[in-house]
């Protein structure tokens, strides 16, 4: 706690301890704020010139992919829970208050994509357009894979065919 934290800042000088998390609790917040923390959104943005050519990135053997849609929406969503669910902090949303939230999200059906071998779901990308931007701009708004099938090239995979459809 905070003996740690008086450890590691230097003696002098500017003493700013910063404290990066994906997701922050009620709980934890409380506690931050109790303690002078302030919260300050912060994020990473990786930007690619769609102009440019993608690398070949394909598919690991028996693996499909299908669109957003109503029909496939619940297997999103399998494959959003296990993938995040032993995150720390994780919203545990319901299926449909996680699928209300992707399609009132500016979705891009066309680049949301779900990788399944058979009908077992096994990760996802949900393409997003950014509106205020000029011209209008897509976005990866969340990537996933399932624990079982990582290590496979299935991320990679998803990410290049979404930008192929943002192309």
């Amino acid at each position: 706690g905070a003996a740690e934290a008086a450890r590691l800042l230097p003696p002098s000088g500017p003493r700013t301890l910063r404290v990066a998390t994906e997701c922050l609790t009620d709980p934890a917040h409380r506690l931050c704020e109790a303690h002078g923390l302030a919260c300050v959104f912060d994020e990473y943005v990786m930007r690619r010139d769609l102009r440019q050519p993608l690398p070949e990135r394909p598919l690991p053997p028996g693996v499909t992919l299908a669109l957003w849609g109503p029909e496939t929406a619940a297997q999103f969503f399998a494959a959003y829970h296990a993938a995040f669910r032993e995150r720390p902090g994780f919203p545990n949303p319901s299926a449909q208050e996680w699928i209300d939230g992707v399609n009132g999200n500016d979705l891009l059906v066309e680049a949301t994509l779900l990788a399944r071998a058979g009908d077992q779901p096994l990760g996802f990308v949900l393409g997003t357009a950014d509106l205020t931007a000029s011209p209008t701009a897509g976005y990866v708004a969340q990537i996933g894979v399932v624990p079982t099938a990582r290590r496979r090239g299935l991320a990679s995979a998803l990410m290049v065919a979404a930008l192929r459809q943002m192309q």
